[in-house]
């Protein structure tokens, strides 16, 4: 059901990549963010290549929240 509803360009998928691993071989979806956690606990942040642009604004967005929160808390 995940697979269907990025492919239809619904949304964006937080999950192990190699859920997504033949349809990212294949073109159809793309990795949007290099950063993740430890290999067999990652996650990694996908949408269709034709997504919507409300995705694309979530996206940003959400690689923007995730960026700050690397360089640690704020003071």
């Amino acid at each position: 059901m995940l697979t269907g509803a990025i492919m239809a360009g619904h949304g964006v998928a937080l999950c192990p990549i190699q859920v997504f691993r033949r349809e990212i071989a294949q073109g159809d979806l793309v990795v949007l963010s290099e950063i993740a956690t430890l290999e067999d606990q990652g996650y990694y942040l996908l949408r269709a290549h034709d997504a919507d642009p409300a995705v694309d604004a979530f996206t940003g967005w959400f690689r923007q929240v995730c960026a700050s929160e690397d360089d640690g808390p704020s003071a």
